[in-house]
């Protein structure tokens, strides 16, 4: 027990300087509440007698005589018990509100601050749920590096929740959902768990929007390498498929494929030179494997199985310098053929047939305001394609250097048309527009016009007339009259139909407008449901 060097008592509570820890020894005996001075001890300890036991004395922590708490300080037992402080590690910023721990000047509520190129993470564990140490729990913070850092140590996914809900999750599986799920979707039903997925019951969309003042568009990317570690670059082999998009439908049981568009290395790849190709598959009725219905190579072709080979080789004459020039295809000539002027008496020469494949296929576009001539390659005429016309030529025999060529023009635009179906009203006296009824075709040409409608007016026996405008004139031959008649003993506002048509041809230089116009002699005319239509003829 330790030595009593002196004491004093005062309502049976002593105060009592010992020689050593009072609790060892069997203890300094001493009424509960007691205290007890280590007079002659180095640490100067002072304890408080806590039940009747003669050793259940317990050290009362105090501040070293060389210590003042300093403001902001948040004291801690050292290794010595004592309560003792360090501000750069541990500080209570009490203006604001915010703790830092090992920085004086926190920023957050909570500012952690490990120093230069150490990182710092705060690190939630659920106890023997989780484990507790180095390898548990979740750990959100930065490395030496600065780098944001969200680490779930456990095999479980980490949940995103707005407003209560669940909106997206990262799976175990190193999948990124977006939606009301944490479950993956087996999209084939042989274990294939995209890394990315959108599920939802309504409006599942994905969208990429740019805005800038350019001609830039947003770009997706599909990109393959043969580099077996990522960011390696790996020189890629022909048939090497780039990437595919690939469209499934539910068949009862599993997500089964309909249809795929894919990419592929078309030839031999090296720096600077991709060859490439678009394969464009369906799935046939009973299948559930995609096949290729037409594909497009590196070189143009066009290519429809055990129907068509196409290659599209177009000619714009847009302008041409002199007359009477020649200008020869070759079975190269993929690029698009741009030429200057715009003289009569052009001739476009298709190539030698014996270099071609049974199926391929040129198209020219006469974009002048003359009529060229399309000749084969031993000079005989196939066409003469008329200004503004698309001519096709399609190679079906390839036996002689001629070849055998079959040809048509399609005229380019077929149809268009304006239509109204609310009735529009005049009381003019001359010409003018019937409301909605106007085109201006972008490509000039002769155009076949027709109009129709139903009128009606107000007053007996006034006339109505109808006629066609090109550039602001009238066409010739174009105007049209009706006198819709009252029904007999009824009130003006009520009377009969009368329906017109009117068609005429007109030519217009690609930014003149074609017209529907009407007048009335006397009252007020109605035009009910009404269409205007203009269709391509020269």
């Amino acid at each position: 027990m330790a030595n009593i060097i002196g004491q004093t008592t005062i309502d049976e509570v002593q105060m009592i300087e010992v020689d050593g820890d009072p609790s060892t020894g069997g203890g300094t005996a001493a009424n509960v509440g007691s205290i007890a001075i280590l007079g002659t001890h180095a640490d100067g300890k002072l304890w408080l007698k806590t039940s009747s036991s003669n050793s259940s004395w317990a050290i009362v922590h105090r501040a070293p005589d060389s210590t003042t708490l300093s403001q902001g300080s948040v004291p801690f037992a050292d290794a010595n018990g004592y309560l003792t402080q360090n501000n750069a590690n541990l500080f209570w910023d009490n203006t604001n509100n915010r703790l830092g721990i090992g920085i004086a000047a926190p920023q957050s509520r909570i500012h952690i601050d490990s120093g230069t190129g150490v990182g710092s993470h705060v690190r939630f564990t659920a106890g023997t749920t989780t484990g507790q140490t180095s390898t548990d729990g979740l750990e959100i913070g930065i490395d030496a590096s600065g780098n944001g850092e969200l680490k779930q140590r456990e095999s479980l996914p980490i949940n995103i929740l707005t407003n209560n809900a669940q909106v997206a999750c990262f799976t175990s599986g190193a999948q990124l959902l977006l939606g009301n799920t944490s479950s993956p979707i087996d999209i084939t039903g042989a274990s294939a768990y995209p890394q990315f997925q959108i599920i939802g019951t309504s409006s599942v969309q994905m969208a990429g929007i740019q805005y800038s003042a350019d001609s830039v568009g947003p770009v997706f990317n599909l990109l393959k390498s043969r580099g077996a570690s990522i960011a390696t670059q790996g020189l890629v082999s022909s048939g090497d498929e780039f990437g595919r998009i690939q469209f499934r439908a539910s068949d009862g049981v599993n997500f089964q494929a309909g249809a795929s568009i894919r990419a592929y290395v078309d030839g031999t790849a090296a720096a600077n030179s991709m060859p490439g190709k678009l394969s464009f598959q369906t799935t046939l009725s009973g299948s559930t494997t995609p096949t290729e219905r037409m594909s497009i190579d590196n070189t143009g072709y066009i290519t429809i199985p055990g129907i068509l080979r196409t290659n599209r080789r177009v000619c714009d004459l847009t302008t041409q310098a002199s007359a009477n020039t020649t200008t020869s295809f070759t079975s190269t000539s993929t690029s698009v053929q741009q030429f200057t002027g715009s003289t009569a008496g052009q001739i476009i020469k298709l190539p030698d047939a014996t270099t071609l494949t049974v199926g391929e296929m040129y198209f020219v576009w006469n974009d002048t305001t003359v009529t060229m001539t399309v000749q084969d390659n031993s000079g005989t005429v196939l066409e003469s394609c008329i200004s503004g016309a698309y001519c096709t030529f399609l190679c079906t025999n390839t036996s002689t250097a001629a070849g055998t060529w079959t040809h048509r023009t399609l005229m380019e635009p077929v149809a268009q048309e304006v239509n109204a179906t609310s009735s529009t009203t005049t009381t003019s006296a001359t010409d003018v527009l019937i409301n909605g009824m106007t085109i201006t075709p972008s490509i000039p040409g002769t155009y076949l016009v027709m109009f129709s409608t139903t009128l009606q007016q107000n007053t007996n026996n006034a006339t109505v007339t109808v006629s066609l405008y090109g550039n602001g004139s009238q066409i010739t031959g174009s105007e049209r009259s009706a006198i819709p008649q009252f029904q007999g003993g009824v009130t003006p506002s009520l009377n009969i139909n009368a329906p017109i048509m009117v068609q005429a041809l007109v030519t217009v230089n690609g930014s003149q407008a074609i017209e529907a116009r009407w007048r009335r002699s006397a009252g007020t005319a109605t035009a009910l449901a009404r269409a205007l239509t203009i269709t391509r003829v020269g």
